[in-house]
């Protein structure tokens, strides 16, 4: 049980409370009998699963439960009983006794009594909603039922959309699974613009509270992505073809969003996209619809981004390279994640057509205003898609030219490419121009050059040497003198002894003033006293 989320299990707890009535006779019964079988010790044989946990009750007869964390109306029991039975609620306090307190959850659901009382009190407008049929197929009539839970909601935080409208609604979807997935993915899409509705109605400029909103979306994009994972195991039925089709209006909505917000929704359009919609005749469709937003030669940015990820799905690389190169440097860094893709589905015919783009750009992206994560982020991108490009075409001087002109970026690529074709003299010069000490320089790169050129090594020991004598303390001398003996040790297996002298001299002409330097010469015995 070690591996269990116990968050998970708290929120489990909240939605078996949402379901098992504690006014109903049978609820009560189901849960009375539950805990006598868990206080007898009859669950055994627990397996955690992903958000499924599979487990033996010992009753009567034994059973096998499967019970699902994230959908409990999908847990199954091997006994004959409908709906949820007494040995999954075995199962589920077994399950909760890791997370919490068996009386926690008793207590708390026997409080939900007066609650219910009052919900059963509900005002004839309450009623009316409450015959509100849900259907599986229609995208809709899902949207509808959203609106009406929602406006249910007495809080509309992103906490409560997050942990009381997300996973409450999660245990209405349809039985079938391949439904069951597309109402989540949709029931996420209106929890995120529910949260940014909350978002908006509230200090937009506050940065911790634009930081929880950023959170709230990471998790709504990672359930999203549970899903589409899911969905992706299966070939999909045509019978959800025009529930896809329906979707269409829906996933261009994550185009609506904050701006703030774009590096959240827009990677999520893209997914859907490529997971859900990636046919031909929805893609120009959705290519259309796009392009209609075009006003007086113009087009909102939220709105290039969606048509120029259309046209990279529809594969037409010279129209959508076009577009970015009139765009300028700032659409360059959105193609690499493009590039990258190419390079790592091994489509090389494709990727030859962005190559001339990539290269070209390249010093503009060096000098560009994004921050040291995010250009470090995108030069690994563009390294990897060339590397790999130049490897299947042979091409070695390509990825070269490539870590040049990226640099200082591309150091870490570039120095183990110079240090794997043993070019020390070239790989010392890097570090030196960069200004790196040698203390800096990776280790095995450092000794593989001193023991094939100790020459090339020289040089950049001596300009640490003088940056350790310019910062003129006791310690810095000393690492100097540590660094000297390294010098000296080096120009004697190169047996230029006589070279090395004159060095030393030089040394201490330029330092003579410096009492310090010269004594810990001393002590290193390079000099007599």
């Amino acid at each position: 049980m070690r591996d269990l989320d116990k968050e998970r299990v708290l929120l489990t707890a909240e939605r078996l409370r949402t379901i098992l009535n504690p006014a109903d006779e049978e609820d009560r019964n189901l849960v009375k009998k539950g805990l006598i079988l868990y206080r007898q010790g009859s669950v055994y044989n627990v397996n955690v699963s992903a958000e499924r946990i599979s487990a033996k009750v010992q009753d009567v007869a034994p059973v096998s439960v499967t019970l699902d964390l994230d959908f409990v109306q999908a847990s199954s029991c091997s006994c004959p009983a409908d709906g949820f039975c007494r040995h999954l609620m075995a199962a589920f306090l077994y399950v909760y006794a890791s997370a919490d307190r068996i009386g926690t959850f008793v207590d708390a659901w026997k409080e939900d009594t007066a609650a219910q009382m009052m919900l059963n009190m509900k005002k004839a407008s309450d009623l009316l909603k409450a015959q509100f049929r849900l259907k599986d197929d229609s995208i809709e009539n899902w949207y509808q039922f959203f609106e009406m839970e929602y406006d249910k909601l007495p809080v509309k935080t992103m906490q409560s959309l997050y942990h009381q409208y997300f996973y409450k609604l999660k245990q209405r979807a349809p039985k079938k699974m391949e439904l069951k997935r597309l109402f989540t993915i949709h029931l996420g899409l209106i929890t995120i613009e529910k949260m940014l509705e909350s978002y908006k109605r509230t200090r937009a400029k506050d940065a911790s509270l634009q930081h929880m909103a950023q959170v709230y979306l990471n998790h709504m994009e990672h359930a999203i992505e549970l899903e589409l994972d899911e969905m992706s195991r299966y070939a999909t039925p045509f019978a959800l073809d025009p529930l896809l089709e329906e979707s269409m209006d829906y996933f261009r909505r994550l185009l609506d969003v904050p701006e703030v917000f774009y590096p959240s929704a827009l990677p999520i359009y893209k997914m859907l996209w490529e997971e859900l919609l990636n046919r031909p005749k929805w893609l120009e469709k959705e290519y259309e619809k796009l392009t209609s937003h075009y006003r007086d030669g113009g087009i909102e940015s939220r709105y290039l981004y969606g048509m120029l990820q259309i046209l990279f799905l529809l594969k037409r690389d010279e129209e959508l390279i076009g577009i970015l190169r009139d765009g300028g440097s700032l659409l360059f860094p959105g193609s690499l994640n493009w590039v990258h893709e190419l390079a790592q589905t091994e489509n090389w015919r494709r990727l030859e057509k962005w190559m001339p783009y990539l290269i070209e750009n390249i010093p503009g992206y060096v000098q560009s205003d994004l921050s040291k994560v995010e250009l470090r982020r995108g030069a690994e991108l563009l390294l990897a898609a060339v590397g790999s490009y130049a490897d299947e075409k042979q091409a070695d001087e390509l990825y070269e030219q490539a870590c040049r002109d990226l640099l200082p970026l591309s150091f870490n690529e570039y120095e183990h490419l110079l240090s794997m074709d043993e070019r020390y003299y070239e790989w010392a010069e890097l570090n030196m121009l960069l200004g790196y000490p040698v203390y800096e320089v990776e280790g095995y790169y450092l000794d593989e050059a001193e023991k094939n050129e100790p020459e090339a090594v020289l040089a950049l020991y001596k300009q640490t040497i003088s940056l350790e004598m310019e910062i003129r303390n006791r310690e810095s001398y000393k690492r100097a003198v540590r660094l000297l003996k390294k010098v000296k040790r080096l120009y004697k297996k190169l047996k230029n002894e006589e070279e090395w002298e004159d060095y030393l001299d030089m040394l201490q002409e330029r330092y003579k003033r410096l009492r310090a330097f010269r004594e810990e010469l001393v002590k290193g015995k390079l000099i007599d006293g």
